[in-house]
């Protein structure tokens, strides 16, 4: 609170002649008093304030909203999961059906190098063989022919029975080559039959492997929208606990204003005579730093000061009228 001058103060400050046309003019310019006066109105502005029971009633309900944001998850679809297992399992897929096919074309190559071997064998015991009945042929008729046979029937009966050796010999040959190539053909057979029955079962393996992988991942997914689930639970449980909480704050504050309304309603005229002794009090302090004379024209003349104090501004008027000054 602003500090009044004194009386004396005021002579130091200012000339007679301004004194006298300050109390003139009844206090309310001149000297530092328009500002004193100033102050007490804050004052007494502050006291309707602290009283002022609208604002008290005026309350802002407390938000009962906490804004908290929800996990989000978004499941992959049955596609997305049967091609994330098949991407995890590609190296397996590859590296497995390319062991089946290397072993198979090793051994097809081997069984085909067999094959060249067998047939390359049989076409060289043949030249060979044919080449030696040649060779005993001619010796065969030359000794004929030097016993002097050379127009002898015997000479073509003798390359006859050459000619039917060879081919038995031949015949042999032939069957043995086709029996062992068909022995072979038969293990190519059998190798298909092996490499598709090794095929099928990958596949089996490999199905296995993916309704296990998907199964997984399944279960992966149900954990996450289960733990999102869950945490989202908590937040709307946790929201629906503050809103509660705030509803019922709110509900009490609505009461209370409700019993101060109710208090003042039922008390008005006591709230009233207790702002207007408080300002009394205010006011009192205030003319008591001024000369009686001064105190009574401050309050002749000061309307704003009676409708503030009420029933107290007789009783300021006495406190005057009291001073011996």
């Amino acid at each position: 609170m602003t500090t009044i001058p004194t009386r004396e103060q005021l002579k130091r400050m200012f000339s007679k002649e301004k004194i006298k046309d300050f109390l003139k003019l009844g206090g309310k310019t001149m000297l530092g008093y328009d500002d004193a006066s100033k102050t007490i109105y804050e004052e007494f502005t502050k006291i309707d304030s602290k009283y002022d029971i609208s604002k008290l009633m005026d309350y802002t309900p407390l938000n009962t909203d906490l804004n908290l944001k929800k996990y989000e998850y978004t499941a992959p679809t049955d596609s997305e999961i049967e091609n994330t297992a098949k991407e995890s399992l590609k190296n397996y897929l590859d590296s497995g059906k390319s062991s089946i096919e290397n072993s198979y074309q090793d051994s097809l190559s081997s069984i085909l190098e067999k094959e060249n071997k067998v047939k390359t064998s049989g076409e060289n015991t043949k030249n060979e063989l044919a080449n030696d009945f040649e060779v005993a042929k001619k010796s065969a008729t030359n000794k004929l022919v030097k016993n002097g046979l050379a127009n002898s029937t015997i000479i073509v009966s003798q390359k006859e029975a050459f000619d039917k050796n060879k081919l038995e010999e031949f015949s042999k040959i032939d069957s043995e080559l086709t029996s062992t190539l068909n022995s072979l053909t038969s293990q190519k057979l059998l190798l298909e039959v092996q490499k598709q029955n090794a095929l099928n079962s990958f596949d089996i393996a490999y199905a296995v492997k993916i309704s296990d992988k998907i199964a997984s991942l399944n279960s992966e997914v149900q954990k996450n929208v289960d733990k999102v689930t869950k945490l989202n639970n908590q937040i709307e449980q946790e929201e629906a606990e503050y809103a509660l909480n705030q509803e019922k704050e709110n509900l009490k504050r609505q009461k209370e204003a409700y019993e101060l309304s109710k208090d003042y309603t039922e008390n008005s005229v006591a709230f009233e005579k207790i702002k207007q002794e408080e300002k009394f009090k205010i006011a009192l302090d205030y003319i008591n730093t001024l000369t009686k004379a001064n105190a009574y024209s401050f309050v002749e003349q000061n309307d704003k000061l009676k409708n503030n104090l009420g029933s107290y501004y007789t009783k300021l008027r006495a406190a005057i009228s009291a001073r011996s000054e």
